[in-house]
């Protein structure tokens, strides 16, 4: 964690010379848009609404959801697709693609090369999840083309720009999950003197920890509350809501409605077993909501959680899961210092300050293609 503190100082100094540009900049932006709601999704437009409101960038889209949404007709809409972004790229300075390990041998590939014809800088945004070489050799190969010969490569945590460093490619930028995060001088954090709301957001599955979590909350009174919201999978029986008395199944958010809701509880439980997660979105959007959280130390979330703002337990572990639900309950003090903690961590991930720094990046790959061109 320290080393992303670290990492981001010094990002903090040279974010602000994209100000001294004033040549308009025209970004093409390929990813998903909600629905569905999920991590990249949800992601990609915060980063599109922020760019919207900028008089430096003009901005171009295209929704990935498009081809996901109506299947039956992928040939078709594959098609409309690469017309589309043949018709977009001339019009656009750089080129970018927001997108998971599973898009990049086929939709990268397309994009890659496209760029490289009509002499466009590709910017590659990459979230995390598995890594693109478990796709096998032929597969993982291509994906591993399409991130060694992009123009720069923004990683989603810091063990991703480690693995592209040690694979040989060095354009590589650390890029986290960020959510717009509250003014400071308007903070409500420290009105909740104790903790008795818990909250889960997420899919409802059983590699989330959800089954735990009802064995554990269910052990509380009826004085505890614990709420989950998310999609049901095909994995999990709605069934086991029923006849519970602390814990209660409470449906699906909209993006709009997640931190609002959020804000009516005391603490976020995201207690995964997935080692898989990169940097969950929901953990962000606690932050802007003022929550500390319960967590595993799964995939990427030490990177973005320490015991300053959270308590890790065990993956798979109710009893552990049990014991920080009932530390945090019976111990104002130690839930206090945790809401502090939230403070730091908002100022880490404010996704006002990525958004600058994403135009500053394809500022950057922009004059580094020219550079490249004129050599």
């Amino acid at each position: 964690m320290n080393s992303c503190r670290r990492s981001l100082s010094k990002k903090k100094i040279s974010a602000s010379h994209c100000k001294d540009h004033d040549k308009l900049l025209q970004i093409l932006l390929i990813g998903t848009l909600p629905p569905p709601i999920g991590g990249i999704s949800v992601s990609f437009h915060i980063l599109v609404d922020l760019l919207n409101q900028r008089q430096d960038v003009k901005i171009e889209i295209l929704d990935l959801g498009e081809l996901r949404r109506d299947r039956g007709l992928h040939i078709f809409q594959s098609i409309l697709f690469v017309r589309r972004f043949l018709f977009l790229v001339r019009k656009v300075d750089v080129v970018t693609l927001y997108a998971a390990s599973t898009a990049l041998p086929s939709l990268g590939l397309i994009i890659l090369f496209i760029s490289r014809i009509l002499d466009r800088p590709f910017v590659l945004r990459k979230a995390a999840g598995f890594d693109y070489l478990d796709l096998g050799f032929f597969l993982g190969s291509m994906a591993h083309f399409v991130v060694k010969h992009s123009t720069l490569y923004l990683a989603q945590t810091q063990n991703l720009v480690s693995l592209a460093l040690k694979r040989g490619v060095a354009h590589v930028k650390w890029y986290p999950t960020s959510r717009p995060m509250p003014d400071h001088t308007n903070n409500s954090f420290f009105e909740r003197r104790a903790c008795r709301r818990f909250i889960f957001v997420g899919q409802v599955r059983k590699y989330k920890g959800v089954l735990e979590l009802i064995d554990a909350a269910e052990r509380f009174d009826k004085s505890i509350c614990v709420d989950i919201y998310g999609p049901i999978f095909d994995d999990f029986n709605p069934g086991i809501f029923a006849g519970l008395e602390t814990v209660a199944y409470r449906g699906v958010l909209s993006a709009e409605d997640v931190i609002p809701t959020m804000k009516q509880y005391d603490m976020l439980l995201l207690p995964t077993k997935a080692n898989t997660e990169g940097y969950p979105g929901v953990v962000f959007e606690g932050y802007s909501a003022g929550l500390p959280i319960i967590t595993t130390r799964c995939g990427g979330i030490p990177e973005i959680v320490d015991e300053t703002c959270g308590i890790f337990v065990e993956p798979g572990n109710s009893d552990a899961l049990f014991e920080a639900m009932k530390k945090v309950i019976e111990n104002d003090i130690i839930f206090r210092k945790l809401q502090k903690g939230v403070l730091e961590m908002q100022n880490q991930f404010d996704s006002n300050f990525w958004a600058d720094r994403f135009v500053d990046y394809c500022r950057e790959a922009l004059d580094a293609h020219v550079l490249k061109r004129k050599s």
